[in-house]
């Protein structure tokens, strides 16, 4: 029904993209890595890490609002059928080249 993902710290956070390839909305913690990824109230929901009332909000919210459910479903779709593996590599590598 949906994936919550309560990472603490993700460079390129697999989990919650491939739940928004499968149709599936996510609730993920507002952490470098999953809000590059998660655009808070556009492709899902972001919560602060340890603030468990933020988390049972966001599933709340979902339960009660089918139409912003799919809503979310419809952007995380629109979101990854532009990421593909040679986008997310490029996006990686640059992520290196910066760094070194």
């Amino acid at each position: 029904d949906v994936v919550l993902y309560p990472g603490e710290f993700e460079i390129q956070p697999l989990v919650p993209q491939e739940a928004m390839a499968c149709g599936t909305p996510v609730i993920v913690s507002n952490t470098l890595g999953n809000n590059e990824i998660v655009k808070d109230n556009e492709n899902g929901l972001l919560f602060e890490l340890g603030k468990i009332d933020e988390i049972v909000e966001d599933i709340l919210f979902l339960e009660v609002n089918p139409e912003e459910r799919s809503n979310y479903v419809i952007q995380g779709l629109n979101f990854m059928s532009v990421r593909n593996w040679k986008e997310s590599s490029k996006l990686t590598l640059d992520v290196y080249l910066t760094i070194i």
